[in-house]
């Protein structure tokens, strides 16, 4: 508990009230995920929409995830000194830029929205294969809102204004909870797509309403300028976070392979499993990253070693009892978290053998999303790529492999060996680093 009041103390209470807004919009996911799993359960048409999804998500992601990293560390943090001119700055080489190529991948999505869905599902029934298309088009709209909040988002956090970005992605989860509840008799799952489209363009009129407030947002006018020399590290950024997000799109393409319900249970037991990920593993590397970075700027390499193995010791003491409940009782977290509704029994066994797979390599993720902060830290993007296709590479071979096999629940257990490799490679690599004095 000494650590974690040290990094209180450290920070300040600013980083609290971030944990309880990751706490609140992952319960709030869970609860949004149980009422799709009541409506829906582990069902054909749910396949349909998880298989649909899979590429509009993973490019929301992958800006949503790489806009902070490729701008912020270029842009530094927006103080009263400096205001004006960061504001400015922020909007004539970031914003407008994003802001156009966002409309570009948009428009792209939606006139390719019937190639991709026939691409994805190519052996699927006329009528849903219609659904299918209006769905992906649907999709488009909420691509183009969430990149345009991960701008602003990136915006306030250069500002230093993490809170109002971090509650108002609760409006999303509670926006799909409403439409599920209240329309999916009528809408099927094109309820959910309603609820996650309002959602999300209700998050960026918050902050463009409290952006004018402030009275910054007549600052943002129209005007693009090159930023020059960045271009290969920004590629390279963008490619890691676009490998990041491709294990779910391998698992789903494999959707003509596998037996119905089982894209489903791989999906639900990703969000039971990503829950500790996201409390505990991502909001503490949030907090130690600043302190990484300045100790491996300054070489203080006796104080980053100590900095990481506490916080790795601290993440492990917390992550294995979770993993070991994820693993020997999985039926009973699924079956309390989910079994209702259309989320029957079946969808149960499931779902609660995908997760006790994915639980193998849950102490392994905890570790990566410390290892991958320190290696951002040391601009070691390329050597990062590499590891992450080598990861990507064993992914595919192993649920390639499984599905051949007939082992279905491979898919999830490929996953976690994905993770064991990829932590000891980061690890030799570190720690050569970090014994050579190079960092």
């Amino acid at each position: 508990m000494r650590f974690f009041k040290y990094l209180i103390d450290k920070v300040g209470s600013v980083y609290i009230l971030l944990i309880i807004a990751t706490l609140l919009g992952k319960f709030l996911g869970l609860g949004r995920e149980a009422v799709i799993a009541y409506r829906f359960g582990a069902s054909h048409v749910f396949d349909v929409y998880l298989v649909v999804s899979v590429v509009p998500a993973m490019i929301a992601s992958l800006f949503i995830y790489a806009i902070p990293h490729i701008i912020i560390p270029r842009i530094g943090t927006i103080n009263d000194e400096n205001r004006i001119n960061k504001i400015k700055e922020y909007n004539s080489y970031f914003f407008w830029s994003f802001t156009i190529l966002n409309i570009v991948i948009s428009l792209v999505y939606f006139l390719l929205s019937p190639f991709i869905s026939k691409l994805l599902l190519p052996n699927i029934g006329s009528v849903d294969l219609v659904d299918a298309i209006y769905m992906s088009r649907i999709f488009s709209v909420y691509i183009l809102f969430a990149i345009q909040f991960s701008l602003f988002k990136t915006f306030y956090s250069s500002n230093r204004k993490f809170i109002l970005p971090a509650y108002t992605q609760l409006i999303t989860h509670i926006s799909v909870i409403s439409t599920v509840y209240l329309f999916a008799n009528k809408l099927s799952t094109f309820s959910l797509l309603v609820g996650l489209v309002i959602g999300v363009i209700l998050q960026v009129l918050v902050l463009i309403v409290n952006l004018n407030k402030l009275k910054i947002l007549k600052y943002f006018k129209f005007e693009v300028m090159k930023y020059k020399g960045l271009t290969t590290s920004i590629i390279i950024i963008i490619f890691i976070e676009f490998l990041g997000q491709t294990y779910s799109f391998i698992n789903r393409s494999f959707f003509d392979s596998l037996p119905n319900g089982y894209i489903g249970a791989i999906h639900y037991a990703g969000i039971i499993n990503n829950l500790p990920i996201a409390i505990f593993a991502m909001t503490l590397g949030s907090i130690v990253f600043p302190t990484i970075s300045e100790y491996i700027k300054e070489k203080k390499i006796i104080e980053l070693k100590r900095l990481v193995l506490i916080t790795i010791t601290k993440l492990l003491i917390i992550v294995i009892p979770i993993a070991l409940i994820l693993f020997f009782f999985s039926d009973v977290v699924v079956r309390i978290l989910l079994q209702r509704g259309a989320f029957g029994e079946q969808a149960t066994v499931l779902t609660a053998s995908m997760l006790m797979y994915l639980a193998v390599g849950l102490p392994f993720v905890m570790i990566h999303t410390v290892l991958a902060k320190i290696m951002f830290a040391m601009k070691k993007e390329m050597c990062f790529l590499y590891i992450t296709l080598f990861g990507v590479a064993i992914k595919y071979f192993f649920t390639l492999w499984f599905v051949k096999i007939q082992w279905f629940y491979g898919i999830a257990f490929s996953t976690s060996l994905v993770y064991v490799f990829t932590v000891v490679l980061l690890l030799v690599f570190i720690l050569r680093r970090n014994n050579k004095y190079e960092i």
